[in-house]
């Protein structure tokens, strides 16, 4: 039965904080990728049930947090004590360690290897920008918040496929498709266009009657306040008649 511990419940968490003992490191279970997965195999007892986790590298398995549980799962070892985890996915980008809960044994370190993907976003004003990733199985992978420059660099897994977005408030989204092989990859400039006000994907008509609705206010949270003076005005009128058909209609 496969887990991930952002789906478990609060009481099968509690439950396996209190289930790991003090483990040692020694000849424990081995991990061996296969694909875009990984196999668990550990030698035990028949009939013996045996809880596995997957913990980020640096976590402390005798005082667990929540967030050092990647992945959870259950095996029962066979008639001859094999005990066998298949299709396992602790994190797509994280480096772990495999324990197993009632043994003395601990999995190598298990280090993902990665690639960079970097680019320079352009945008309009001061703030923030995400760039995030979700996996191939709609896992997200990173999520990062970048400065005013705009420019990126992200580490995602290799043999992955990801949809990677870039998005900012009031402009237009950039998202791409990409698998990660052996060489990083430079996305170059990252256009996000000023004028989508209602963060549809294009900027038109609905986007310049919401910035009229706003012309001349002043204030924090103005939605057509593009280049972020506290204030909408002729300049964001210029900014999004600029860009004005541009979009997800346009293929931008």
């Amino acid at each position: 039965m496969r887990r991930k511990a952002r789906r478990l419940a609060a009481a099968l968490t509690a439950a396996a904080l209190t289930a790991v003992p003090a483990l040692a490191e020694g000849e424990g279970p081995a991990v061996v990728r296969e694909g875009n997965s990984y196999t668990v195999t550990y030698q035990g007892e028949a009939g013996r049930d045996y809880l596995l986790l997957a913990l980020r590298t640096g976590a402390d398995p005798k005082a667990l947090e929540v967030g050092d549980i990647l992945y959870i799962d259950q095996a029962r070892g066979d008639e001859t004590g094999l005990v066998l985890f298949e299709n396992i996915r602790p994190s797509v980008n994280q480096d772990f360690r495999v324990y197993l809960s009632g043994t003395d044994q601990a999995g190598e370190t298990v280090y993902v290897d990665k690639v960079i993907v970097s680019g320079e976003a352009s945008h309009e004003g001061i703030s923030g920008i995400l760039v995030s990733a979700v996996d191939e199985d709609g896992i997200p992978a990173r999520s990062v918040e970048i400065g005013v420059d705009g420019s990126f660099s992200v580490k995602l897994a290799t043999s992955w496929t990801y949809t990677l977005s870039v998005t900012k408030k009031g402009h237009t989204p950039f998202q791409t498709t990409l698998t990660a092989g052996d060489e990083n990859i430079d996305l170059g400039e990252v256009p996000l266009l000023a004028g989508d006000v209602n963060g549809d994907g294009k900027i038109d008509g609905q986007d310049l009657s919401a910035l009229l609705y706003e012309y001349d206010r002043e204030g924090g949270e103005l939605s057509a306040d593009f280049n972020e003076t506290g204030a909408v005005n002729v300049e964001d009128l210029s900014l999004l008649l600029r860009n004005y058909g541009k979009g997800e209609e346009a293929g931008a």
